[in-house]
């Protein structure tokens, strides 16, 4: 009886620790995309920084959503990667100018399969015109 016992309660232990693993991966694969979606969303405000010689203060070389999405991919160790090594998708749109005219609505949405339901993950920030 005892045998039995301690059989049924080490079987729980083993189905524990395997649901304790797969939610370390999910939360690897979150954080990984929140700094994606971050690194985006700064690399645009750094070019709304001070004015260079080449452009003015406010200007941005990013312009969609006229021509579509700016979209990224990335691997599972958050580096560039080609279409066929990609697990990251980040697509990074504007809003049209609304209700702060003096700023543009940056969003920036990153994707990656995961099972059951593809993970997603969105970070918006205002950036000054």
């Amino acid at each position: 009886m005892a045998a039995c016992i301690l059989g049924v309660g080490l079987l729980g232990l083993a189905a524990m620790q395997a649901a304790t693993a797969r939610a370390q991966g999910g939360a690897g694969s979150r954080l990984t995309a929140a700094i994606l979606a971050g690194d985006a969303l700064e690399q645009i405000l750094a070019e709304a920084g001070p004015a260079s010689r080449n452009r003015a203060p406010g200007a941005l070389k990013y312009t969609g959503p006229g021509a579509g999405p700016w979209v990224e991919r990335f691997g599972r160790d958050g580096q560039p990667a080609e279409d066929r090594a990609a697990f990251y998708t980040v697509t990074v749109t504007r809003s049209a100018p609304g209700a702060v005219p003096a700023a543009w609505a940056f969003r920036a949405a990153v994707t990656w399969p995961e099972r059951p339901v593809p993970g997603r993950f969105s970070l918006a920030r205002l950036v000054a015109r």
